[in-house]
């Protein structure tokens, strides 16, 4: 690393719902030495002119005019998830990098479609879900990788939501499988390295609810409950118990070791409480600036392909690795449905800690 200052990437958000300001606050600030927003768009122009006129970003317009703009490098695509495919190949065809909101897309099919076009166009791809860059998991990756809690021999996952009645939720995000988890696969990969199969359980024991906004009925096709065993190539298995039927959020990553246990932090946020227990008792952590980015909001992710792309690196979060935990999601699905385990195809480098200096080349 040179520690040479680069000029800040500009970058514009297609999709201005409530997680664009999540990502609008850090990128107008704390992270916008990397990546400068410059312009917001929307189906309804009215969103984007809020969200410019919130955080000061100089230009809302349409889709179209945003991808059409020359100076724009990342397009961040914030649609809905039944849109991702469609909008980040308009992003991608406009030759535009392509940062996503998880997942990559609700298909193998089209995920492999996105980066096969993205590599033919000499265009990177990355995308949520990045916290595993947050000072959280780099710690409790340091952590486990001195030996902290010794040898890790098991780990378990909960990933809960209380949306059991939520229509939207069912046939918008599809689910806590394919919403949330890829918060909990991507943490796991980052400090375990690829999934290599998957065994799944998820019986449909709501097959219809009643919304709880509307009152109507509506089916559901995909279970809102699954169990799932990830078995990871160096031999570690973790256990995962996924569901939004649940009253609330619970959701956790407990690590087992011969000389201890690390509950990580939530790795829905960049940081968060790690809690140690050993044969010294129970510690109760708290992520500093030190141990990496401990902001809230979102945004790293962008910054840090910002940042890649200005010196000819590739993201950490990475479009394979985006591909990698959508596989290990959909072989939940696929093994529960075929009662059989299911192989893991797509290879994974497992993304590097920060290095020294590194971080602080992101901020403003």
């Amino acid at each position: 690393m040179d520690g040479t200052m680069k000029k800040p990437m500009r970058v514009g958000i297609v999709g201005c719902g409530m997680i664009s300001s999540h990502y609008a606050e850090n990128l107008k600030g704390n992270l916008s030495g990397a990546a400068d927003l410059v312009a917001c768009s929307d189906l309804n122009l009215e969103l984007a002119r809020n969200l410019a006129n919130e955080f000061g970003v100089g230009k809302a317009c349409s889709t179209e005019e945003l991808l059409e703009d020359p100076e724009i490098e990342i397009a961040i695509n914030l649609t809905p998830a039944p849109l991702h495919f469609k909008v980040s190949n308009q992003i991608l065809d406009a030759g535009k990098h392509l940062f996503t909101e998880k997942p990559l897309s609700l298909s193998m099919a089209e995920a492999k479609k996105l980066l096969e076009k993205a590599k033919a166009r000499g265009l990177q791809v990355a995308g949520a879900a990045d916290t595993f860059l947050g000072g959280g998991l780099q710690l409790c990756r340091r952590m486990v990788e001195t030996g902290r809690i010794g040898d890790v021999v098991g780990a378990h996952a909960i990933v809960t939501v209380p949306m059991k009645n939520n229509r939207r939720y069912q046939e918008v995000f599809r689910g806590v499988v394919l919403d949330l988890t890829p918060y909990y696969i991507g943490a796991l990969a980052f400090l375990f390295g690829p999934v290599k199969r998957v065994v799944g359980l998820a019986p449909l024991k709501y097959p219809q609810k009643v919304d709880s906004d509307s009152g109507d009925a509506f089916a559901v096709d995909l279970p809102s409950t699954a169990s799932a065993v990830l078995e990871f190539d160096g031999g570690l298995t973790a256990t995962m118990l996924c569901s939004h039927d649940t009253h609330g959020y619970y959701p956790s990553i407990e690590l087992l070791g011969t000389e201890g246990r690390l509950k990580l932090n939530d790795a829905n946020f960049y940081t968060g409480t790690v809690e140690l227990r050993d044969g010294e008792g129970t510690t109760k952590i708290e992520p500093s600036d030190a141990d990496g980015y401990v902001q809230s909001k979102r945004g790293l992710g962008v910054a840090e392909m910002a940042w890649a792309l200005r010196r000819g690196k590739t993201p950490r979060s990475s479009g394979n690795y985006m591909l990698h935990v959508l596989e290990v999601q959909l072989a939940i699905y696929r093994a529960a449905e075929i009662g059989a385990k299911v192989e893991i195809s797509s290879g994974l480098e497992k993304p590097s800690l920060w290095e020294e200096g590194e971080l602080d080349e992101l901020r403003s």
